[in-house]
């Protein structure tokens, strides 16, 4: 069975946040940091944050500790922005669980896809949820331009703002559970 080209295109290494998809998430997490901000994207819509990192401030380098931060990764290097969140998840917990505070969430906008080593290394994490978009994300004004793939939005932390929802059925979460079916 061929797999279609579209659902992996790259067209462009970055895809513009739908406003309405940005407002909703930055309702509930309250964002103060964008690692990946394109200066281009950043000209066409309006990210309030109080922090964000363009490509010349290579936000892989820097700590994003202190900040709720929203992701929408280059999508040439999603491994590299995957590890990166995982890793700071990982300093918050280890950090904060000393002081018995919550730490702050990191969200990205990803593909869906599932059949991806990466997926699967940042939903295997205790603190992991993952929300599928339902239908394809229109990354600009274009009414006819559609994401050639679906796309996710997980959230590294612990929310009680995004359970209450989900008990709302304004967004609902599909658990995520891995089969690792290998042959011994």
């Amino acid at each position: 069975m061929a797999v279609s080209k579209t659902l992996y295109s790259r067209d462009s290494d970055e895809y513009q946040t739908p406003q309405y998809l940005y407002d909703f998430l930055d309702n509930l997490f309250h964002f103060t940091l964008d690692p990946c901000a394109s200066i281009q994207i950043e000209r066409q819509k309006k990210i309030d944050t109080k922090v964000k990192y363009t490509m010349d401030d290579n936000g892989l380098l820097k700590s994003w500790i202190n900040y709720s931060t929203f992701i929408n990764p280059p999508y040439s290097q999603i491994k590299r922005w995957i590890q990166k969140s995982i890793d700071e998840m990982d300093n918050r917990f280890e950090t904060y669980g000393k002081t018995g505070q919550k730490p702050s969430p990191i969200v990205l906008l990803v593909p869906a896809r599932t059949d991806t080593k990466w997926f699967h290394q940042v939903t295997n994490r205790i603190y992991t949820s993952v929300f599928l978009l339902k239908g394809r994300l229109q990354f600009d004004k274009n009414k006819t331009s559609k994401a050639p793939f679906p796309s996710c939005v997980i959230l590294l932390g612990v929310s009680s703002t995004m359970d209450k929802l989900a008990t709302n059925r304004q967004v609902i979460q599909v658990p995520t559970w891995t089969l690792d079916l290998k042959p011994q």
